[in-house]
């Protein structure tokens, strides 16, 4: 049977656009919209209650923490409102409190959930949350598969390709600091060189991604890339299988890092992570994973040290006026 699917921020722009895929693919037994705007994520339910019922037949209707109770996968979107940042780290400060409050509900709630954080700093939260709940952390996974999903694009673009054929990967840190693996890109199974001014152009598209789209101001988030890229992690975690997939997983060792969460090749199944794939990396993308890291294990440190557990004062469902529209996914 097909989990219930909670979505934190469901009244968003991430998180209603996600209900929606998961509910046309008939992924989700049913799909439950938390958010701080109760309206919005009533109004979303009652909208896309009725696409359903002519697509999958997946329920859908809005809910309140108590429905956390039970979820087989909870996609945790919430944050402050957007604003135009040149990092996504601009939004830790921000969103930390909902991220805390978040945590302590799920894990009273459904400690048993697959849990996959889309709020940004995801590297940074995705340690957190499970630090915070005290679940498995192989059970918490952040959501970076839009950076791959840019590359296949950006590849796509200089070879004159359809980017469903081509098949690339980034690792690091979802933001400044993301690894692409040009040296393992194929195009229908085939590996492909590219010129060194094919890899320029491709690492500048999606290098000024984030920049190029906040300078727009258009207070939205990416959030129809974002309801693809999801709705395949839940799929994977349904269904399972051998397909790799790129996620944000707390490592204990693998690639040289332990205790941080970056973005890694990953199989997933119903108790989330399943195995981290360890690729050989070239000397250059190996220093730059480990600077990363370095930058992450220092962001979450901070964090820890500023939240002192489970919990917290303020409301995640009460304080995100806007939760789900964050900057950039």
């Amino acid at each position: 049977m097909n989990p219930r699917v909670c979505i934190i921020g469901g009244g968003g722009t991430v998180g209603s656009a996600a209900a929606f895929r998961l509910a046309a693919l008939g992924i989700a037994e049913e799909v439950v919209l938390l958010d701080a705007r109760a309206n919005m994520a009533q109004s979303h339910a009652m909208d896309l209650e009725q696409a359903a019922s002519v697509m999958a037949g997946t329920g859908v209707r809005a809910g309140t923490w108590e429905d956390l109770a039970g979820a087989g996968i909870v996609i945790f979107a919430a944050g402050l409102p957007e604003r135009n940042v040149a990092s996504r780290d601009e939004y830790l400060a921000g969103n930390l409190s909902i991220v805390r409050e978040a945590a302590g509900h799920v894990a009273s709630l459904c400690p048993d959930a697959v849990v996959i954080v889309a709020t940004n700093p995801v590297d940074v939260f995705t340690a957190a949350f499970a630090k915070l709940t005290g679940i498995d952390d192989r059970h918490v996974l952040g959501y970076s598969l839009n950076d791959t999903l840019r590359l296949r694009w950006a590849v796509a673009r200089v070879l004159g390709e359809s980017a469903r054929d081509v098949e690339a990967l980034v690792l690091g840190e979802h933001g400044e600091m993301q690894v692409p693996l040009f040296d393992r890109i194929s195009v229908r199974g085939r590996p492909v060189v590219l010129t060194a001014g094919q890899e320029r152009e491709a690492d500048v598209s999606i290098r000024s991604w984030f920049t190029t789209y906040q300078g727009l101001n258009s207070g939205r988030t990416s959030g129809w890339t974002s309801a693809v890229g999801l709705a395949t992690v839940v799929g994977a975690i349904v269904e399972g299988g051998s397909e790799i997939l790129p996620a944000s997983a707390v490592l204990h060792g693998e690639y040289g890092v332990t205790g941080v969460s970056l973005g890694v090749p990953v199989r997933l199944g119903s108790r989330g992570v399943e195995e981290v794939v360890e690729l050989p990396l070239t000397a250059a993308q190996s220093s730059a994973f480990h600077a990363a890291a370095r930058k992450i294990g220092e962001l979450l440190d901070g964090v820890m040290g500023t939240v002192g557990g489970q919990g917290g004062e303020s409301s995640a469902l009460g304080e995100a006026a806007d939760a789900g529209r964050k900057g950039g996914v």
